[in-house]
């Protein structure tokens, strides 16, 4: 990178305002001392994680922008006990691992590191600074095989962790005494010996070794100075001190100043001349130390004996201690004054002693065990005749016995010597059996050599002939061991031939080991890249699979630098699986929100269809949010599914319900339909007569509620129909009395037409005439108008008036003839044509100004009503009376039913007709 971008880069990371900017920048930067700034000190939480995760991964070596020196340096200044202890696990140098550890105080990353760090040096630097006991148990246990000289170290260590925690313990309980005293002495009564015997506690108090608990010692110091503040304040009694004073000379206060850290018989008569005759704590310093100058030699000597521990036999520790603890119980130091630096020393020696009996204990319970188990493996190789098995289990068997103890060495060795029998026997059956197994092999390693096969070919030959003489188990004969180096000559040999392809091979490794850095720069690059911060779940995780395929796939490599790059990978693969667990987390909280809401709808008051909506956008957001672990997978799932099932279980119900009431609606329908079939089945009078029941049969069908969708439009059109058939009856029937209505009217209008015909003074006609009309019953009024027209002009004797109306008669005629052809759609004849154009411009105004609609029957009723109702004319009208007829009953037909508009209805000759029959 250049120095521009670097300190632009940096310039982003710590100044820019929007906190995605930096974050973006921090990633790129490679400047250890402005990502601990950032890391430490950016006021987005983001942004901060981002530059620790940038800054440790740089540390660790996850680049090679820097250098070894400058990652050393940073490493000493570094404060976050995270990164240091991330850097002590993965650091690619060993240099780099062990600056971190010196920096780290965590037992559990020491422990790590001592356990399982590749390099020798940081196991033995991480075990150096281990102190707890469970740890360097644990390392001694973990590095029994794979290390034994930092095994050893371990439990040494152990060993003197332990040591140090008894000594410890007992200067506990020795501090814990001289407190108990101090606190009694706190509480006796004042005497001239108060000050002396407090100052005696205290020298004991300091001759203990090591250091007094924080709180045995705050305890100890508020005792002492209120012990020291009574002596101050407190008087003697004047009697007491009187006689005490004269016991007591200023020689005999300073007796105890003048105690010898190794009394001697001389060091006690120089005290019993000086000292006071009546002092018994005195005294009984006396009797104690002559005690110990009596067993002084017997301690000397015993302590001596057990300087040396690795030494000492079992039988003779056990021996030694037990004189040792007899000689200091004998002494029985009771702690009026320090002890005796050769009995301290001595109860130290018992100390260790016991402590180092005890550890044999268990070391020789672990070796007894160990052998049990060792004796059962080689009993079971023995009776499968497995020789090179036994030889080992043999072998040790008897280095575990070496470490007993003599006398269970001993029946050890007793219990042994049946199992070297069978084994010497194996020995001497496999020996004739193996021989002839190892010639033929010898053979065809040496036919082996002079093959022409390819390398790869004779080396996996070469290495097959090699483990089927291992499988022999070798034998202890003088031809066996010819053979072997037959054998092995045979076998070099094929190893030099084969040198070429296995240098090859090493190219082919060491590219594999490149192909395994590339795959790990390229997840080290996409671990620092925003991309990684913004990839799902499922991404991250075809990563990781991909990445481990590839890893796979790179074959064979280097063991000791395969192990620092598979390291550098597992924590790459560790930090993916990190955030892959994180994600799985977040999308675990996700889907538990989601399936609280899908609850509370199901609980909730809401209708169901409600319900339902919100159940399935809820079923989209679950679907958006990706997969989580297989467990948490399976619990939310089985949660989720009893939700959403249950909703949709009550939709169901409520389906089927519905479905019930559509059958039930389905039954009425067709009883409808069934009941309209019979009605519009009868005679059209009876169709007629029952037009308003099938009608509204038919209506009622839009009222009994929803249909199954398949039987719906089926029962619509059969009513459809059934109510098309009734209504084309109805109109047949209708047309029938209309057209025989109109017949009525004509011969009425004829009555009328022959009554106007009738001459003055014809009475015999006339009765005839008004005979037939009485006879008639609802006679419309245009001809009742017009018969009352001809009697009055018949009585008038005005014959002549009435030729002249019977002339414009006509003419009307013609005019309600076209207008009822305009009517009824129909084409008026040529001669017509001027009066159809005039009427039909008459109507269009008449409508406009009019504004009025009726429908056409009643206009072709008023029509021929009108027509009937006028006067004969004197030439024949019956060419406009067929006309009529045809006209009236194509209206008929072509608006029955209908709702036809008409415009306002047409003035007659007499005027507007209100009413008719």
């Amino acid at each position: 990178m250049l120095a521009e971008d670097a300190d632009i880069l940096t310039a982003l990371a710590q100044t820019d305002d929007d906190a995605a900017v930096r974050r973006s920048a921090v990633k790129c930067l490679v400047d250890l001392a402005s990502l601990r700034e950032r890391a430490e000190s950016d006021d987005n939480a983001c942004v901060r994680e981002t530059a620790t995760n940038r800054y440790r991964q740089l540390l660790a070596g996850g680049g090679d922008e820097l250098s070894l020196d400058g990652r050393l340096q940073e490493l000493q200044i570094c404060e976050d006990s995270s990164v240091l202890a991330h850097v002590a696990r993965t650091g690619r140098e060993p240099e780099v691992r062990l600056a971190a550890l010196a920096r780290v105080n965590s037992e559990a990353v020491l422990l790590e590191a001592a356990c399982n760090d590749n390099a020798r040096k940081v196991r033995e630097v991480a075990l150096e600074r281990l102190t707890a006991a469970e740890s360097l148990e644990q390392v001694a246990s973990t590095l029994k095989e794979r290390d034994k000289r930092l095994a050893k170290t371990a439990r040494d260590r152990l060993r003197a962790v332990e040591e140090a925690q008894l000594r410890a313990r007992r200067n506990e309980q020795a501090y814990q005494v001289l407190l108990t005293e101090l606190q009694a002495h706190r509480q006796a009564p004042m005497s001239q010996g108060y000050r002396a015997a407090t100052q005696r506690l205290q020298n004991r108090w300091q001759g203990v070794d090591g250091v007094p608990p924080e709180v045995l010692a705050k305890q100890w110091q508020e005792a002492l100075e209120r012990c020291q503040a009574r002596a101050e304040t407190e008087v003697v009694p004047e009697a007491e001190a009187a006689a005490e004073s004269a016991e007591l000379s200023e020689a005999g206060l300073s007796v105890w100043e003048r105690l010898p850290a190794e009394p001697t018989e001389q060091d006690i008569a120089e005290l019993c001349r000086i000292a006071p005759a009546n002092d018994p704590l005195f005294a009984a310093y006396l009797r104690q130390a002559q005690r110990y100058i009596a067993e002084r030699k017997g301690i000397r000597e015993t302590v001596e004996v057990l300087a040396d521990l690795p030494q000492l036999s079992d039988a003779q520790l056990k021996k030694k201690l037990r004189r040792l603890e007899s000689l200091i119980e004998r002494v029985a130091w009771e702690p009026v004054a320090p002890g005796p630096v050769g009995l301290e020393a001595a109860q130290s020696t018992l100390v260790a002693g016991l402590a180092e009996q005890q550890r044999r204990r268990e070391r020789n319970a672990k070796y007894s065990k160990e052998l049990e188990s060792c004796l059962q493996a080689l009993d079971d190789a023995l009776t499968e005749g497995t020789l090179r098995k036994a030889r080992e289990c043999f072998k040790q068997a008897r280095s575990l016995i070496d470490h007993l103890p003599d006398q269970a060495k001993s029946d050890a060795n007793q219990r042994l010597r049946p199992y070297q029998a069978r084994l010497s026997e194996l020995r001497d059956w496999r020996r004739f059996a193996t021989l002839p197994k190892q010639r033929m092999l010898c053979e065809q390693m040496e036919a082996l050599l002079h093959s022409e096969l390819e390398p790869a070919e004779l080396s996996a030959q070469s290495k097959r002939l090699q483990q089927e003489w291992q499988a022999t188990g070798g034998s202890d004969s003088a031809e066996g061991r010819e053979l072997w180096e037959r054998f092995r000559q045979a076998s070099e040999q094929i190893h030099e031939r084969c040198r070429p392809f296995f240098e090859q091979q090493k190219q082919l490794r060491e590219r594999n080991l490149a192909e395994r850095e590339r795959i790990c720069v390229q997840l080290e690059g996409f671990i620092g890249s925003e991309k990684f911060d913004q990839a799902d779940g499922d991404f991250l995780a075809k990563v990781r699979q991909q990445a481990r395929t590839e890893w796979q796939a790179t074959g064979l490599v280097e063991r000791k630098s395969g192990r620092v790059a598979q390291r550098r990978f597992d924590g790459l693969m560790r930090q993916l699986s990190e955030r892959i667990e994180l994600l799985s987390r977040q999308r675990c909280e996700q889907r538990q929100r989601v399936l609280d809401s899908a609850i509370a709808v199901r609980d909730g008051d809401n209708e169901l269809s409600a319900k339902i909506d919100k159940i399935k956008v809820l079923q989209q957001e679950w679907r958006q949010i990706g997969r989580i672990s297989t467990a948490q997978e399976r619990r939310l799932m089985s949660e989720w599914r009893a939700v959403c099932d249950a909703i949709f279980q009550r939709r169901e119900e409520v389906r089927q319900a519905s479905e019930q009431r559509r059958q039930s609606n389905l039954e009425q329908a067709k009883d409808l339909c069934e009941q309209v079939q019979a009605l519009v089945a009868a005679e059209p009078a009876e169709v007629a007569r029952q037009v308003g029941k099938w009608r509204g049969l038919a209506a009622h069908l839009s009222k009994i509620g929803p249909l199954p969708r398949d039987a719906q439009a089926e029962i619509k059109k059969t009513m459809e129909r059934l109510v098309a058939t009734g209504e084309s009856q109805l109109r047949a029937y209708r047309l029938t009395q209309e057209l025989a209505c109109l017949d009525r009217w004509a011969r009425l209008a004829e009555l009328c037409a022959e009554l106007e015909a009738v001459e003055a003074g014809n009475e015999t006609r006339l009765a005839e005439l008004e005979q037939a009309w009485s006879a008639e019953a609802e006679v419309p009024v245009p001809l009742r108008a017009r018969w009352q027209r001809a009697r009055e002009a018949l009585s008038a004797g005005d014959g002549g008036a009435a030729a002249s109306a019977s002339d414009e008669a006509r003419e009307l005629r013609r005019r309600l003839c076209v207008r009822l052809e305009i009517l009824a759609g129909m084409v008026s004849p040529d001669e017509d044509k001027a009066l159809r154009m005039d009427l039909q411009v008459e109507r269009l105004a008449q409508g406009l100004s009019a504004g009025g609609e009726e429908r056409v029957h009643e206009a072709a009723r008023d029509i021929a009503l009108d027509w009937y109702g006028l006067s004969r004319s004197a030439k024949s009208d019956g060419d406009l009376e067929q006309r009529l007829r045809r006209a009236f009953e194509t209206a008929w037909q072509s608006a029955e039913g209908a709702q036809a508009v008409v415009s306002a209805k047409p003035t007659s000759a007499f005027g507007p007709l209100k009413q008719h029959i």
